[in-house]
């Protein structure tokens, strides 16, 4: 690229207001630079569908999981040819897709697990003779289950005074006020040390 390289985003030529009231499903998506002069745009005037899958979301349990820190290594051991961002990119989307797939398996989602162990114990019960030792196993199981979905169990938030808030109005009421509050801008608190 020389001094005669002029980049302009042309969907200010092309996506107006007036545009935009025109025609409201109308669509502009830019797509990453992949070390071209240029950008592709495309632009839609279907209506936007959002994708009938849920949005992905990590669940902090994982964290400690060995088949997600194995997955993590395994992802980010892998080459990927392209700038930084978009190696990073890649390899963000390729572990999110493992994960989300892995978390689907059912190992991962303890109120799931909770209603099938139920369903399963009610079945055996059902049948004659019942089997006391498998309904044991199940009921066992389903004690660990109840275990991990209480782990994740808010039971109260610290306000800004420093009181413990355990009614339900008062967590949800600290919870908009923490995430409308911009990062920066948040107090750590006393257990991550000043920030002087």
């Amino acid at each position: 690229m020389g001094a005669a390289c002029i980049r302009e985003w042309l969907d200010r030529d092309l996506f107006s207001q007036n545009w935009l009231e025109s025609f409201p499903d109308t669509l502009l998506k830019h797509f990453t630079d992949q070390g071209f002069d240029h950008r592709v745009i495309i632009l839609s005037d279907k209506p936007y569908v959002r994708n009938s899958r849920p949005l992905f979301c990590f669940d902090a349990r994982w964290a400690d999981n060995p088949e997600v820190k194995a997955m993590v290594t395994y992802v980010w051991a892998e080459e990927v040819s392209g700038n930084p961002t978009y190696q990073l990119w890649e390899k963000l989307k390729k572990l999110r897709h493992l994960l989300y797939d892995w978390s689907r398996a059912g190992t991962t989602n303890s109120l799931r697990n909770i209603k099938t162990l139920q369903a399963e114990i009610d079945r055996v019960k059902l049948c004659r003779p019942i089997n006391w030792e498998e309904v044991r196993v199940l009921e066992t199981e389903l004690n660990k289950q109840w275990e991990a979905e209480e782990a994740n169990f808010v039971a109260g938030l610290h306000n800004e005074e420093g009181e413990w808030v355990t009614e339900e109005k008062g967590r949800v009421d600290i919870a908009k006020i923490f995430l409308s509050t911009p990062l920066y801008l948040r107090d750590p608190g006393p257990e991550h040390g000043s920030q002087d």
